[in-house]
């Protein structure tokens, strides 16, 4: 334990820049809780499997993913005693099924048993969550601008039609009804004017 201590405060590695990159992964998707603290994050990923809360860190930030891309893998697991290595199973699995580009982590049958994989994967977890919180949010922007484009289209045409009937141009605030109504009430003012001229001619040159 001492030596652990020790190794924590003056390691210099890369599991050193990994901390921080998780960290501040996790910084940016709001995370507010102690792994934002760099010796309690080490601590939890030395202990692994053996700590409930890296177990519970793996499985939220694999259970996020799956949810936004609408994945069938997930991490069901418990937190038995007997459940360590269906976890791991889990856990390797999920990384197959992202495609993961570390090839180290979807082929060692033991994907958590050394602590340089432990490091990859909660770095690769967390940079990937942040991508697909990323590609859900352009995605629902695009829905939306998809689903204003028909009424961007109605609009456009209604004021082409104003222009057309010598109407004047509508005030930002006015509304497509109130817009159409007024189209209407134009429409039939001509018809009964053409009408009108119609008969006239009629009369005058009968």
């Amino acid at each position: 334990k001492q030596f652990m201590a020790e190794s924590m405060v003056t390691d210099t590695s890369p599991a050193t820049r990994q901390l921080k990159d998780i960290i501040d992964s996790l910084t940016d998707l709001g995370y507010e809780g102690p792994l934002l603290q760099e010796r309690h994050l080490e601590k939890c990923i030395i202990e692994g499997v053996e700590s409930v809360e890296f177990i519970h860190f793996v499985t939220w930030l694999s259970n996020d993913i799956s949810k936004m891309l609408k994945l069938e893998e997930s991490i069901t697991t418990g937190l038995g005693p007997d459940d360590s290595n269906v976890f791991k199973l889990e856990v390797k699995g999920f990384l197959s099924a992202l495609q993961c580009p570390y090839r180290f982590l979807t082929k060692d049958l033991d994907v958590l048993l050394k602590l340089e994989h432990r490091y990859a994967i909660l770095e690769y977890l967390t940079s990937e969550l942040q991508a697909t919180k990323l590609i859900v949010l352009d995605q629902k922007e695009d829905s939306k601008v998809d689903e204003q484009q028909p009424l961007i289209l109605a609009h456009d045409a209604t004021i082409s039609v104003l222009q057309g009937l010598q109407c004047s141009q509508p005030p930002a605030h006015v509304t497509l009804e109130m817009i159409t109504s007024k189209i209407l009430d134009k429409v039939i003012r001509l018809v009964l004017l053409h009408t009108c001229y119609v008969g006239t001619r009629s009369l005058i040159f009968h």
